[in-house]
């Protein structure tokens, strides 16, 4: 079989290069194409790899894409430019789709063209659901179909509308939101449209709202509340005040807003207040303030402030809040209370009385000033530390029962920083506000008291021994009387140069030193006066010490500032009591040592802690540089028979006691231990008087005649005296008692053989005395002569006797020569 064969291109040439030719054609028209194409969608890096690959192609292409390169550079300018476009579209919006507002896009037939994602949540609805429906179908308001509708005005030509509106959102609830409508315009000029943003201020408004409500509670709190409420500008400036502060003044709030609240306030504390203001600070940012405010009555009242600054960041204070009250009642209450606790102080102190408020811990809560002079700052401090220096509780304190029985207790103690003063201590136990038990503590100074007690008991006590003295005394004394009468008796007819004359000398010393014994127990009698005169304490002094301390160790030093020391007294008993004194110094130095004695003239005030009557007195101070005298000893120095010494009655320093006491006067002792002992006797002051010293009498037995009556009780004394008197030359009768001796005298008158003197005794037990019946014998017969005789020196007869109708006074136990005397000098001076 024979193939045939076609002939093909390969056989024909020309044909070859003629489809060749149209075949790149044909390629470049499509390269071309897509050139164009590249231009529009590939990036710069893009052309420029094109332009490579085409510079790789034949000639002819490259010949064809440099006929087409203009072109591509055109198309690439638009190319860019859309490319920006786009940009700021998608950019536009991103910021709608991001914006926390909802908004939408209306165009001017009310449809809703486009919305963003933040509505489409407000409205609770998908995008499809609202494009290209109309706006009042989607979101109504009040306004849509009314003349107020956004839109319409909008297309009329407002730019910009606000509005704040109520809408219901998803699930049917309500937001409030402020609505912001402005037009949308095309490239040239026209409204296209209208842009409404909504921003959801629900949150806000319900924050207002309670913001609103919690300023009107705020309010209402502050306008009831009584106390005064006010904010100001540190220059003073009132910023607000409420209900009750205004109503204080009779005004409004508004009224006082915007005025200085100094205008309300005397001047007199305007400084006091700008200085509090100034010294405010973070630091210290609260002050409180009381000052007087005009009330509108016209009278001046007081307020208490407590402000506090309220500051910025940077430290400066905006505002000052002050809250206050009236308190002019508590002022007034205050004023009362310091006005009744300086009378509670000064009746304290003038009282010599203390006070103290402690708590059942014993601490004190306070104290009145006049304790805290003594004893210091109290704060606290136990009672038992501040007063009594101790760290227990006082043995049977009255505070613990006080505190115990819920009554009050009175005790007594001894306060040691005093200088060991008694007080009477009343605890009163009180509650107070209902709560806490306090006890209040007054206190006495019962010190002088106490020493009165003690003055007194041994009063009593010398009283005692005086009535059981005065007795014994009395009839010793008429035994000695007769004693020594006798011993004067038998000397009268005794030879001196008689072997039994010195014995009888001896006798009658003895019978004289007896008879000084009975003075010191007459001291003691009941009732009786000192046989007073006046005289200069200072020459008595002096020779009390000089025969007290001769031949003795002991020296004696005196401070007597002035010689003048007058007082009236009796001289005798006086010299007893410094001789006492001295010679209990004196003991109390068996080593020796130095008396110092000083005088001088004092004045007593009214007020003063001793017992003395005001006025003029003699102080005598004797100090020795002794052992001293022990505390338990001191308050019985003046006791009767209390001695510590071998020797001694122990009446030494009682009967000087007891005659300073007669003399209204006052004696005390001060001692401390291994520093001696100083005596103190106050003596009243006297004028000085011319005196005329009487000569001292040479005592002798003179003779005489004349009729005396004697009346005495004890038979020993009238048989004694009958005998003596007979024997000088007198005739005597003799009677018992006083009402005897009226009638023996009446009768012996009447039958005109008169008596020419009696004598007669003071006192007769159990019988009419001298005394009684020299007054009815003077009221029969005024020309009568009378001696009063007694054992009894300190009676006021004694000392007087001149006054009750005596002539003349002999002093039991008397002897023959002092009796004689007596009875002689009367006779002589009788006309």
């Amino acid at each position: 079989m024979t193939i045939k064969k076609e002939p093909t291109l390969l056989n024909k040439p020309f044909q070859l290069l003629l489809l060749t030719a149209v075949s790149f054609f044909t390629l470049e028209v499509i390269v071309m194409y897509l050139i164009y194409f590249l231009n529009l969608r590939l990036s710069v890096a893009g052309e420029l790899l094109l332009d490579a690959v085409l510079l790789t192609s034949t000639g002819t292409i490259v010949l064809y894409y440099s006929l087409f390169r203009p072109m591509r550079l055109h198309i690439n300018e638009r190319k860019k430019a859309e490319d920006a476009l786009i940009y700021a579209f998608e950019e536009l919006n991103q910021i709608f789709q991001t914006s926390a507002d909802g908004m939408r896009v209306i165009d001017r037939e009310f449809n809703t063209i486009k919305v963003n994602k933040t509505f489409l949540s407000i409205v609770g609805a998908k995008e499809d659901d609202i494009t290209g429906k109309k706006c009042y179908e989607i979101f109504p308001g009040p306004q849509c179909h009314t003349a107020n509708c956004p839109i319409n005005r909008i297309l009329k030509g407002e730019e910009r509308i606000e509005y704040e509106a109520d809408k219901i959102g998803r699930g049917n609830k309500k937001f409030t939101c402020i609505i912001t409508a402005t037009p949308l315009h095309n490239n040239k000029g026209e409204i296209i449209g209208i842009v409404e943003d909504f921003k959801d201020i629900t949150l806000r408004k319900q924050i207002e709202d309670e913001l609103h409500k919690t300023k009107e509670r705020y309010k209402r709190i502050v306008d009831d509340i009584p106390d005064f409420i006010c904010r100001y500008k540190p220059d003073t400036t009132i910023t607000f005040v409420n209900e009750a502060y205004a109503k204080y003044f009779n005004t409004a709030p508004e009224k006082l807003v915007g005025t200085s609240f100094l205008n309300l306030i005397p001047s007199d504390f305007h400084e006091v207040i700008k200085n509090s203001i100034r010294s405010l600070n973070k630091d210290n940012p609260i002050v409180t303030m009381e000052h007087e405010v005009f009330s509108p009555d016209g009278l001046i009242r007081w307020q208490r402030w407590r402000d506090r600054a309220l500051f910025d960041n940077n430290g400066d204070i905006l505002e000052i809040q002050s809250i206050g009250q009236d308190i002019t009642e508590q002022k007034h209450s205050e004023e009362e209370i310091k006005s009744l606790k300086k009378k509670i102080e000064f009746v304290l102190g003038a009282t010599k009385t203390g006070l103290d408020i402690i708590d059942s811990g014993y601490i004190i809560r306070y104290i009145d000033p006049e304790w805290q002079k003594i004893y210091g700052d109290y704060n606290g401090k136990k009672c038992y530390e501040y007063f009594m220096n101790s760290n227990e509780i006082c043995p049977d304190c009255g505070l613990k029962k006080a505190f115990e029985t819920k009554s009050t207790v009175v005790t007594e103690k001894v306060l040691k920083k005093e200088g060991n003063r008694s007080v009477q201590v009343t605890s009163i136990p009180f509650q107070e506000n209902n709560s806490e038990w306090l006890v209040a503590q007054v206190y006495v100074d019962i010190t002088e008291r106490k020493k009165m007690e003690e003055e007194r008991l041994k009063m009593q006590k010398l009283e005692s021994i005086g009535i059981l003295a005065g007795g014994i005394a009395h009839d010793f004394n008429n035994i000695l009387t007769a004693i020594l009468g006798n011993i004067s008796y038998i000397k009268l007819f005794t030879e001196p140069d008689s072997d039994i004359y010195q014995p009888l000398i001896m006798a009658e010393e003895a019978s004289h030193r007896a008879r000084a014994l009975t003075q010191m127990l007459m001291t003691f009698s009941k009732g009786g006066e000192p046989v007073k005169k006046t005289f200069n304490v200072s020459k008595l002094l002096r020779d009390s010490a000089k025969l007290v301390l001769s031949g003795s160790r002991v020296r004696c030093g005196f401070m007597i500032k002035d010689e003048s020391l007058y007082i009236e007294a009796d001289e005798g008993q006086i010299n007893q009591v410094f001789n006492n004194l001295i010679i209990n110094a004196m003991q109390s130095m068996p080593d020796g040592g130095t008396v110092k004695i000083s005088a001088e003239n004092v004045t007593i005030p009214q007020d003063e802690k001793l017992p003395l009557n005001e006025g003029k007195y003699v102080k005598i101070n004797i100090y020795d540089e002794g052992d001293g005298i022990s505390p338990e000893n001191l308050t019985r120095i003046f006791d009767p028979y209390f001695t510590t010494r071998k020797k001694g009655s122990g009446l030494g320093l009682t009967i000087a006691y007891h005659i300073i006491q007669r003399h209204k006067g006052y004696i005390k002792v001060e001692s401390e231990q291994g520093k001696g002992s100083t005596f103190t006797v106050y003596l009243p002051a006297s004028e000085p008087k011319m005196v005329v010293m009487d000569q001292k009498e040479n005592l002798y037995c003179p003779v005489g005649k004349g009729r005396i009556l004697l009346m005495d009780d004890e038979d020993i004394l009238k048989d004694f005296v009958c005998r003596l008197l007979r024997k000088v030359g007198y005739e005597v009768d003799t009677v018992s008692d006083g009402a005897e001796a009226i009638e023996i005298y009446k009768a012996a008158k009447e039958s005109g053989k008169p008596y020419d003197i009696l004598i007669l005794d003071l006192t007769v037990p159990g019988g009419m005395g001298g005394k009684e019946a020299i007054r009815n014998i003077l009221d029969f017969d005024p020309e009568a002569k009378a001696i009063v005789s007694s054992g009894y020196s300190d009676d006021p007869v004694m000392s007087n006797y001149a006054e009750h109708g005596f002539k003349g006074v002999v002093m039991k136990p008397y002897s023959i020569e002092e009796l004689t005397n007596a009875i002689a000098k009367i006779i002589s001076e009788a006309p």
